[in-house]
């Protein structure tokens, strides 16, 4: 039978055990372009530049390399006069994310650095940003593609970022909350833990009729023409001034008693993602059984 002209299509439904194949496929692709990466790397040896317009092609070169594994991408020349690149990227090896159990995926960061006429000089570290299985699953939910997952997961990861995690150490947060492009990642802050977990990811309209002031100040500053890259300076090079992160942070301050307190299901978001974690764990311990 022909469909109906003007008639609107069902929105697609994605189901737990189908949002668990697409994190499944989602590691896996992960996996292979890791691969992929290393392969890369080996075929061109780093090496210095004797100018500024040479030392850009090098950065250009590498920054080609690490595109399929990369998440955000950050190019400038530093205040003494040096090109350099920074690259966000995922890492989801279990041997890496051994000891954090629950964590499926984290970031992490590489920076380049060269100076004219000396060598090329490169930093890696683990990033600030860490994802359970119950988020990939719901950011794959949430998405209409698997490219949509690693957009939130970039900009989650660009937002989480060293100053963040100090910000929630120092004014004692019990949870965090995180806007994505879609929704908003919320997790349960532990000051013990080198980085912001984040648990799940939930709708922008999961709040219903209570709006979540925090958000929509961050919503303000970040979404408007997509200020949000603005953060990445902050991401790679976090002892550097950078004025939107400043912000970002007071935004942040303003709402310490929210984040502060600790989760009372049904009094804000984090208590709504607790009873879906709580909900999926308990379907999935049935299955198993």
């Amino acid at each position: 039978m022909a469909r109906s002209r003007g008639r609107a299509e069902p929105p697609v439904v994605v189901t737990d055990r189908h949002a668990r194949g697409l994190v499944r496929k989602f590691l896996g692709d992960e996996q292979q372009r890791a691969a992929e990466v290393r392969r890369r790397r080996r075929r061109q040896p780093l090496r210095g530049a004797p100018s500024m317009r040479a030392a850009h092609r090098v950065l250009e070169g590498l920054e080609k390399d690490w595109a399929p594994r990369t998440l955000a991408s950050y190019t400038d020349v530093s205040p003494d006069g040096a090109a350099r690149l920074g690259i966000a990227c995922l890492e989801t090896d279990r041997g890496w994310l051994e000891n954090w159990p629950g964590v499926a995926a984290r970031s992490f960061v590489r920076r380049y650095l060269v100076r004219p006429g000396d060598t090329l000089y490169r930093s890696k570290w683990r990033g600030y940003a860490a994802f359970t299985q119950h988020c990939l699953e719901r950011v794959m939910q949430r998405g209409l593609h698997l490219k949509s997952a690693r957009w939130e997961l970039g900009v989650a990861s660009i937002i989480a970022n060293p100053r963040l995690h100090e910000l929630a150490i120092s004014r004692g947060f019990k949870q965090v909350l995180v806007p994505g492009l879609t929704g908003v990642f919320v997790g349960d802050f532990e000051p013990e833990l080198p980085f912001l977990r984040l648990d799940t990811f939930l709708a922008i309209t999961a709040a219903g009729r209570r709006h979540c002031d925090l958000m929509v100040e961050l919503a303000g500053l970040l979404w408007t023409g997509d200020r949000y890259r603005e953060l990445m300076p902050a991401l790679f090079y976090p002892d550097e001034r950078n004025t939107l992160m400043d912000e970002v942070l007071r935004t942040y301050e303003k709402h310490q008693r929210l984040l502060s307190r600790p989760h009372e299901p049904g009094e804000d978001w984090f208590g709504l993602a607790v009873a879906q974690k709580e909900d999926a764990s308990a379907r999935l311990a049935t299955i198993h059984v």
